[in-house]
């Protein structure tokens, strides 16, 4: 199984990165990468304070440097979150690649904040996680376990945000984790948990925490194999009478009203 796994996963790769490249070329698509293609656009967030390379500098394999687009909208939330009062918050952070690219764009060393990055670090929970989560089913816990099971990652994520004292890597399974360490306030929350359990139960401890006008992410909102997380985080906003703006990018955003 474990070997099925890893040629599953070596092939999903070869086949975004040849698809996206035959889009830029045969149908002169403006951006192609992470399930979007894009014609006609100036894409001048790329260029932009030499974003494209910063992405590039943190970036270690095809699919990291896919999801420019999707950085561009974290960078642009946290920017605006250092406008407000609170702390940033990530939920999932695997590597620490989405925060790392926020943090240097940021220059978080220099802000008066702290950055909590919570993730397990051991993969998914059988508490809060299931096959019948996932459009792909066991074949997507399989796959994912492969990777969120990797040996030393919290040591890896400790290790890449050493120059950043106001980054704190907390461990343990979401949202129990909560309980020994969480933020007062909160101006900036990216959750990216893939387990709609995990994320409702998350967002219920977190959202009264967010203060007005701060920006929640939601990292799997549009994409169909999270279809069931969709639905958890339309049910939870429901109840606050607010609207989740789905992106092209597969995520959800919301500026918690006032």
């Amino acid at each position: 199984m474990k070997i099925l796994t890893a040629m599953i996963a070596r092939l999903k790769c070869a086949l975004d990165y040849w698809c996206d490249l035959l889009q830029r070329l045969l149908f002169r698509a403006s951006f192609a990468g992470d399930g979007l293609a894009a014609f006609g656009k100036s894409l001048g967030y790329r260029s932009e304070s030499g974003f494209g390379e910063l992405v590039n500098r943190h970036a270690q394999t095809y699919q990291d440097k896919s999801r420019l687009w999707r950085l561009h909208t974290l960078c642009w939330a946290g920017r605006r979150a250092l406008d407000l009062d609170g702390d940033f918050v990530e939920c999932g952070v695997y590597k620490g690649f989405f925060s790392a690219v926020v943090c240097e764009y940021l220059s978080f060393e220099k802000v008066g904040r702290t950055f909590y990055l919570y993730d397990s670090f051991e993969g998914f929970s059988p508490k809060y996680t299931k096959p019948s989560d996932f459009g792909a089913g066991q074949l997507f816990i399989d796959v994912a376990q492969r990777d969120y099971t990797q040996a030393n990652l919290y040591e890896i994520v400790c290790e890449r945000f050493v120059k950043y004292p106001n980054v704190r890597p907390v461990r343990g399974f979401m949202p129990d984790s909560l309980d020994s360490v969480c933020p007062v306030k909160i101006s900036y929350l990216h959750i990216d948990l893939n387990s709609p359990k995990a994320e409702y139960l998350t967002l219920e401890r977190l959202y009264p925490l967010v203060e007005s006008g701060g920006i929640i992410i939601f990292d799997d909102y549009g994409w169909k194999n999270f279809k069931k997380q969709q639905e958890a985080v339309q049910k939870f906003f429901s109840k606050t009478g607010e609207m989740v703006l789905e992106l092209p990018t597969g995520q959800g955003l919301v500026i918690k009203k006032s």
